[in-house]
């Protein structure tokens, strides 16, 4: 993926271009495009991006997708809907919200991590619920569903051990 432009690209017009300024008109787009059996909107590019969104505005996203019939709704470049918080990419649906896969061996599906700037004090990955189950990891064969590993070498179970804690918890 080339880099991502911090601003209005200084581009010539493409053949086809589009531009609105008319606050009264919120549900209008510079450019428009409607398919029946095709897609409205495509883009591509053999050294660039095929299709970039930009927003200079903190509530609302570079980009935007939504289905119809599912009700299914992801975003690139905004911030989440449920604590407000800025999110590279957001989704949401009646089954999943965001999916990832990987098509080869050794491979990851979904990547938490940080930059170096958050200096290893950020959560990778992070589940919550109220009455469900935060994070589920499971293995069809023989392999491990869920393992977390520390370089220092330090657990930070507290009380017994559970058949789930894989390292030295205390009080075992």
């Amino acid at each position: 993926m080339s880099d991502i432009h911090p601003g209005p690209i200084p581009l010539r017009p493409p053949p086809l271009s589009g531009s609105i300024d008319d606050p009264s008109m919120p549900s209008t787009a510079g450019v428009f495009g409607e398919g029946g059996h095709n897609p409205g909107v495509a883009g591509s590019s053999v050294h660039d991006d095929g299709v970039q969104g930009f927003t200079e505005t903190s509530d609302h996203h570079g980009v935007v997708g939504r289905n119809g019939s599912s009700q299914a709704l992801g975003s690139l470049g905004g911030s989440d809907p449920v604590f407000k918080q800025h999110a590279g990419v957001y989704g949401q649906s009646d089954q999943q919200g965001v999916m990832g896969l990987t098509t080869a061996s050794g491979g990851t599906g979904v990547y938490g991590g940080g930059t170096t700037a958050a200096a290893g004090a950020q959560i990778g990955v992070r589940g919550e619920t109220l009455t469900g189950v935060g994070v589920v990891g499971r293995s069809f064969g023989a392999a491990i569903g869920v393992r977390g590993e520390s370089s220092s070498g330090s657990w930070p179970c507290h009380g017994p051990r559970q058949s789930w804690c894989l390292g030295p918890c205390s009080g075992r």
